[in-house]
């Protein structure tokens, strides 16, 4: 089965912006969001999201706030 990978592009309204993986099929049976571990940046579980595309689901990974492709990093600035 064919699966497409591609990155989404989101912001909240105090300015921080990060990526969400999407790998998906091009008909779904069903969806996941996948919360990566604390510490752990989205991208290392592209290659099992891809696994699962494989099999009809449809997977976005998201960023944690201050991991990764997100804009922020730990600071006392801010959470």
């Amino acid at each position: 089965m064919s699966v497409q990978t591609d990155t989404l592009l989101a912001s909240a309204a105090d300015g921080h912006r990060w990526q969400i993986i999407r790998c998906a099929p091009p008909h779904p049976t069903t969806t996941l969001l996948w919360l990566p571990a604390l510490g752990v940046a989205a991208r290392h579980y592209q290659p099992f999201a891809q696994a699962l595309a494989s099999t009809g689901v449809a997977v976005y990974v998201h960023e944690w706030r201050g991991n990764g492709s997100s804009t922020l990093r730990p600071s006392r600035e801010h959470d």
